[in-house]
């Protein structure tokens, strides 16, 4: 599955670097994922092809990205959970589509392979539909920001650009304020 993605985090990524800060936010972020009631971190091992450990780790260094973020991202995708697809504003149910056109293939085996072959599809198809935009450049929402391949400065706390941003919203939100207080000035009436 990994070797499958990393053309498509290639795509995905195509001229984004996190920046140091971003990735020490993610990097934190994910730490704290899931509260108190997680279990303890404790480091994993995969085997994969060196081809894959060497694409990924020029994946990594070339985006600045935190890798455990990628694959437990991965895994969390692999789930599907309804109320992850509810959040990213993507259907939990596809019509089935394959090679075979878009039925089922009577024996098993045969469609097992299919999704085996590149198990995101579904969920890669729907976000590009939805959002216009491949998997791994889909924001997530603010519970899992620790998932976050790539974050916009700006999104990051403490960062200038954060601040900058936080210093633009407040002059909008002035400007609003006095919009509404003259919006709901009482008309006075001509003088005869």
């Amino acid at each position: 599955m990994l070797c499958c993605e990393m053309e498509h985090l290639r795509e995905d990524l195509a001229g984004k670097r996190n920046s140091d800060q971003a990735k020490a936010y993610i990097s934190q972020a994910l730490r704290r994922l899931g509260g108190a009631r997680t279990l303890a971190i404790k480091p994993r091992s995969f085997k994969i092809s060196k081809g894959t450990a060497d694409a990924l780790r020029e994946i990594e260094h070339e985006h600045n990205l935190v890798r455990d973020a990628l694959v437990n991202r991965l895994i969390v995708l692999m789930r599907g959970r309804r109320g992850l697809l509810r959040a990213l504003d993507l259907p939990d149910a596809v019509r089935w589509s394959s090679d075979y056109g878009s039925t089922l293939h009577v024996g098993p085996l045969p469609n097992l392979l299919e999704v085996l072959s590149d198990p995101l599809y579904n969920l890669r198809v729907e976000c590009q539909r939805v959002h216009g935009c491949g998997l791994h450049a889909l924001d997530l929402p603010p519970e899992l920001v620790g998932l976050s391949l790539y974050l916009e400065d700006e999104d990051v706390p403490g960062t200038d650009a954060s601040a900058l941003r936080e210093a633009w919203a407040a002059e909008l939100n002035m400007l609003a304020d006095a919009e509404r207080f003259t919006d709901g000035l009482t008309p006075i009436r001509p003088r005869t």
